[in-house]
């Protein structure tokens, strides 16, 4: 897949692909990892082909776009078919989602696996993008899980307790019930090893007001383990399956010690458990069928946008252990460290491909990662990046001050970035030049920081600008020769 070519035909066979939104070394966003695997699971089971790649998106494929909430760059589906998953048990005037998320859903079509969650983000008027809803049903050809009679713990509850789960989890612990916890994230094979230990994951509200996290219970029953759930004082508009599938319970003693027929680890809680799961795993479950449609639906809209689909106008120069970042090109210099996600292997430093001749002028974004202006590579990477850029385009560079220097840290910075700003004859340009747009000091930690002291980096934007006739003249007066050869 090259985004920077040109986007295929509408003829094409469908076909999907799952984009998680992850930011790096985030385990905490490997959250809607679980739901973006049981998707291509139950899409491939239906017979499309699915692929998943961590912030990419192809323009031959829906793209079903997992964890909007942690930054999706909307940019970067232009002439893409994208369909934004949302796995966040959200209300009314809810906070769980920041607000540009929330913009997103308006905005473009949904496939929903929260029931009722739609409802915080949109308003039914006619118009609206698309909507479906879809729950991972059973796992087709899972392998056999361990019996319930012979898993070691009790109940499990995932997460961080807030005030009112931990009030209702000491209520529980005098009544002389244990719950397992797991305070730290778990995604992915991890979360369904332990999962796989317990009896039951218990479902606890986050506030009284709170919706259900139907999704969460649908992933536990999909790998065989069952649900007790607090009710929720608004029930809620759930699939029959999951209603009968799940134990529920109101948070009272009584309510309680009836749902757990003598305990999580007794031989009553495990028949009624069984019972349940296997309720759940009966059946019906169509919302495979809503998300195909609504793959289709997409697909067939987004024809034109496709067609029209423009290049790619922002490049990355990608480092190790970095991830992409969707609606960029990634490039790497042939001496840099591997960079698996990047697109094409090319030196900056030299004379770039003729594939790139046509590009120069042309782009909008250059980020040249860390940047070592003391290097040659790196200096001519800059170079590079001012005649790829359009007018008005910007260099992102990160920068560290050097180390027991007599400058402070801002005349070190001007004074690397002097040959292309204040002396951009120095760089050997004449009609353009690069002004400083902005300078944000890091920490250690790359936390944005008041002022240079003590910073461990810079993050610094540049913007090309065409040279005045004073600069012009200026530069004419130190070259040898008078810059002719550039008028």
């Amino acid at each position: 897949m090259s985004p920077l070519h040109t986007a295929p035909e509408a003829d094409i066979p469908l076909q999907a692909h799952i984009c998680v939104v992850h930011p790096w070394g985030d385990t905490q966003a490997l959250e809607t990892l679980d739901a973006a695997l049981a998707l291509k699971q139950d899409l491939q089971a239906a017979g499309l082909p699915v692929s998943l790649a961590r912030q990419q998106l192809r323009p031959d494929a829906v793209n079903f776009v997992f964890g909007v909430q942690y930054g999706f760059d909307a940019a970067a589906a232009a002439g893409h078919a994208c369909v934004l998953v949302n796995t966040v048990p959200l209300k009314t005037g809810s906070i769980e989602m920041p607000p540009a998320a929330l913009r997103l859903l308006k905005r473009w079509p949904v496939l929903e696996t929260q029931p009722g969650a739609e409802a915080s983000y949109r308003s039914g008027q006619p118009g609206e993008p698309p909507l479906a809803h879809w729950l991972p049903g059973p796992l087709q050809g899972a392998a056999p899980t361990t019996p319930l009679a012979q898993r070691p713990l009790g109940l499990l509850m995932p997460g961080e307790a807030t005030a009112r789960q931990g009030a209702l989890l000491a209520g529980m612990a005098q009544m002389g019930i244990g719950v397992e916890r797991w305070g730290h994230s778990l995604a992915g094979p991890e979360r369904q090893a332990l999962c796989g230990q317990a009896r039951a994951m218990l479902m606890l509200l986050r506030e009284d007001d709170a919706p259900v996290d139907a999704l969460g219970m649908a992933l536990a029953l999909r790998h065989g383990t069952p649900v007790l759930a607090e009710r929720a004082s608004v029930p809620p508009s759930l699939p029959p399956a999951l209603m009968a599938g799940v134990q529920w319970f109101e948070p009272t003693p009584q309510s309680l010690t009836q749902a757990l027929a003598g305990g999580a680890l007794s031989d009553g809680f495990v028949a009624q458990a069984e019972q349940a799961l296997a309720q759940w795993q009966a059946g019906p479950h169509g919302g495979v069928a809503a998300a195909l449609a609504l793959a289709q639906a997409t697909w067939a809209a987004s024809s034109t946008a496709r067609q029209a689909a423009p290049l790619l106008d922002r490049l990355r120069l990608l480092g190790a252990n970095e991830a992409r970042w969707p609606g960029w090109w990634h490039v790497r210099a042939p001496q840099g460290l591997q960079a698996p996600d990047c697109d094409e292997v090319l030196d900056l430093g030299a004379a770039l491909p003729t594939t790139w001749e046509a590009r120069l002028g042309s782009l909008a974004v250059v980020d040249l990662g860390l940047w070592r202006p003391g290097r040659p590579d790196h200096a001519a990477a800059l170079g590079a990046a001012v005649r790829l850029l359009a007018e008005e385009g910007l260099v992102v560079l990160r920068w560290q001050p050097p180390q027991a220097s007599s400058r402070t840290p801002e005349e070190a910075l001007h004074e690397a970035l002097a040959p292309w700003t204040d002396s951009f004859w120095g760089s050997g340009s004449f009609e353009h030049r690069l002004q400083l747009r902005h300078v944000g000091w890091q920490n250690a930690e790359g936390f944005p920081q008041d002022g240079p002291q003590g910073a461990a980096s810079a993050r610094v934007v540049l913007v090309k600008q065409p040279t005045s006739l004073a600069e012009r003249q200026k530069a004419r007066a130190v070259r040898a020769d008078f810059g002719l050869s550039q008028a």
